[in-house]
């Protein structure tokens, strides 16, 4: 059972730096530096919209694994 937790703490993880990452593309691209030329918005969206919805099913994993460990607890009991 703490495979599976660690597997949905990991996507969301990973998830969290995809998405910080793209935030702070955006937010230099917004303060006009010229380091951030070359950013895609378009591109950028499509990748926080894709983070979000890892982030989501990472959760979904984790409180998948949390009812089924109170599911085995109720039974051993």
């Amino acid at each position: 059972m703490n495979g599976i937790l660690a597997i949905g703490a990991a996507g969301m993880r990973t998830a969290m730096a995809e998405l910080q990452g793209s935030a702070g593309r955006v937010a230099r691209m917004a303060s006009a530096r010229p380091s951030a030329a070359g950013v895609d918005l378009g591109a950028e969206a499509v990748q926080q919209l894709e983070a979000r919805d890892a982030f989501i099913a990472s959760a979904k994993v984790v409180k998948t694994a949390d009812a089924m460990l109170g599911t085995l607890l109720d039974t051993l009991a």
